[in-house]
């Protein structure tokens, strides 16, 4: 009687705990879609200007491509991690090579921030692990290195997907 009653407890705990993982999931979703849709509208943005160069119009293309690329969350995880980071950024680095005015910079980092932090969603756990760590690194919680470190990876994933 009692490993009965223990078994149901513990089929009640599973399922409780899917069921409160499947409400995260849905809100991930649910998050993931707006800011896709903010990347898409900041996209427009570049591509119907006359003064963004050819080379982001192409990204830009790639990069909507590659929002649902599943790996790109392990990669930013093991760059965050091991604070690895390419040797010759500068080599692939757009807007290095084509800088922008001013006013479509913005427009552009806003949607290189859309593009990682919408990687992140295509992963449950992994993805939350690396929101967390952008995050920390992000909020100034640690030195100064760390902050760059984030930036820099948010620019290795999109010179990656640019390569």
């Amino acid at each position: 009687m009692y490993a009965t009653g223990f078994a149901l407890l513990l089929i009640a705990l599973v399922l409780f705990v899917l069921g409160r993982m499947a409400g995260v999931r849905v809100r991930q979703l649910q998050r993931s879609q707006e800011v896709r849709s903010e990347f898409y509208r900041s996209a427009m943005i570049l591509v119907e200007d006359e003064r963004t160069p050819e080379a982001y119009v192409g990204l830009l293309g790639s990069l909507s491509r590659a929002l649902v690329d599943k790996r790109l969350s392990w990669i930013a995880l093991w760059h965050l991690v091991s604070g690895k980071r390419n040797l010759a950024p500068r080599e692939r680095d757009l807007t290095f090579l084509h800088p922008l005015p001013a006013d479509l910079r913005k427009v552009w980092d806003h949607i290189t921030g859309c593009f990682v932090l919408a990687v992140t969603f295509n992963n449950f756990l992994i993805g939350a692990i690396v929101r967390r760590l952008f995050l920390w690194l992000a909020n100034g919680r640690n030195d100064e290195g760390d902050s760059r470190r984030a930036t820099a990876v948010v620019q290795d994933l999109v010179t990656l997907r640019s390569a």
